[in-house]
Formats: C-alpha cells, sequence, structure tokens
C-alpha cells in the first residue's frame, strides 16, 4: 500500500513537472509568434518625461529619461533617451535604449539594446543593431512574411520577463492540462462515483489497492466499502 501510494505521488509530480515544461514551451512559442505574425502597433503613447529605464543600463548613466512607447494587443516597444550625466565622456551626445517585449495573455519575453551616441549617429536604427550573443536575441525565420514588427526589431526576444513569464507558464500549462487530463480526470471520479478502481476501472473490494491492478484506493472508499460488509 505504502509502494502504491509512493508510485501514485511519484506520477503526480511527473506529470506536474511535464505541464509546467510544456507550458513554458509554449509561452516561448506565443511570445515568438507574436513578433513573427502579430499586428502592427495599433497604440502610441506620447513622449513622456522622466520615466525609468526599462531594464538595467551603466551606473554613469542617468536616472530616468524620455520615452516613447508603441504598442498593441501582443508587443509593447519602447524608445527612451537621456542627456549624458557629468560622469560620462564629452563626446557622448545621448543615452539611448530600445526594448521589446511580447507575450499573451502577459508581456513574457523581451530582447533590448542600449548605447551611449556620439554626434552624427542615428539612435532611431539601435533596434536593428546586430546581436552580439543570444541574449540580445535571434532573427526570425527567413521564410517569414515580413510585418510591420519587422521594421521595429528583425529579431525574436530571448530574455524572461518577470513575472509574466511565470503567469504565462502556469496558464498554458492549465490549458495543456484541460486538454490532455481533464477527459481522465473526469473519467476517473465518474469511476470513483461507481465504485470502480480509477485507475483500471475493476470494482472495489475491502483490500486498500486494487485486487486487479494493485493502485492505491482512497482511504475514505476502502473505509466505505469496508463498513458495508460489516
Amino acid at each position: 500500500m505504502v509502494e502504491a501510494r509512493r508510485r501514485s505521488a511519484f506520477r503526480f509530480g511527473f506529470h506536474v513537472i511535464m505541464l509546467v515544461i510544456l507550458g513554458a514551451i509554449v509561452n516561448v512559442a506565443v511570445a515568438w509568434a507574436c513578433v513573427c505574425w502579430g499586428p502592427g502597433a495599433t497604440h502610441s503613447q506620447a513622449i513622456r518625461e522622466g520615466m525609468p529605464w526599462r531594464t538595467r543600463v551603466p551606473g554613469e548613466w542617468a536616472k530616468t529619461a524620455r520615452q516613447w512607447r508603441e504598442t498593441n494587443w501582443a508587443t509593447c516597444i519602447y524608445w527612451s533617451w537621456a542627456l549624458p550625466t557629468a560622469e560620462m565622456d564629452d563626446a557622448i551626445v545621448c543615452t539611448v535604449q530600445w526594448s521589446a517585449e511580447s507575450g499573451v495573455p502577459f508581456r513574457s519575453m523581451f530582447i533590448e539594446r542600449h548605447r551611449a551616441e556620439s554626434a552624427g549617429v542615428d539612435y532611431n536604427f539601435i533596434e536593428h543593431d546586430p546581436p552580439q550573443s543570444w541574449r540580445d536575441g535571434l532573427h526570425t525565420p527567413p521564410w517569414k512574411t515580413p510585418s510591420r514588427f519587422d521594421l521595429l526589431s528583425p529579431y525574436l526576444p530571448t530574455r524572461i520577463l518577470w513575472p509574466g513569464f511565470a503567469f504565462n507558464t502556469v496558464f498554458y500549462a492549465s490549458i495543456l492540462w484541460l486538454i490532455f487530463g481533464g477527459p481522465f480526470a473526469l473519467r476517473r471520479r465518474l469511476r470513483a462515483r461507481r465504485g470502480q478502481c480509477q485507475q483500471c476501472g475493476y470494482p472495489i473490494g475491502v483490500s486498500p489497492v486494487c485486487t486487479e491492478c494493485g493502485a492505491a484506493l482512497p482511504a475514505s472508499a476502502a473505509t466505505r466499502l469496508a463498513s458495508r460488509h460489516e
């Protein structure tokens, strides 16, 4: 009986872990799909002053910046810039950060670029800076039909945005469970109501384990049936 319950707990834990892993994979796939096939920006935010940088910037940069945002239901794109501080080189005329976030229902993945501009550099193209590592994004597939987002970023996000990534992973794991595990859970409930083993459907006796497949039976079911035979 103890061994059967241990196997049951192991199976439950294994299924939970697999659901979380699959939920994370679907989460990343959806975030990338938002970049590849999502619509262009449907809402633009006017320049706002004194906004925090979206991601970490060098310590000598100003603490706040001017910011412009474009967004739709699946993506958010930010341009932030500020004047140089006294600690920076005299050749620096502007510090710039660009970031793009994607995901549904919450933003869960992002990429970013930041650099200190010298005179004569057009910071509007910072989003097209080539990636230096996988953290800077992956190129969109060459077979993908170009969308308006390609004009803003030709890269897929590769960095996790918390807590949206956690929420989305649980959300998609729940959907996967409803699709693939829900019918089996309903079947087990129906078998329990009929006095059958939830694993194989064999009628339950007074034994604490199923006499057909050896699966551990709920204590309440075994106790209830034992009382009927007294």
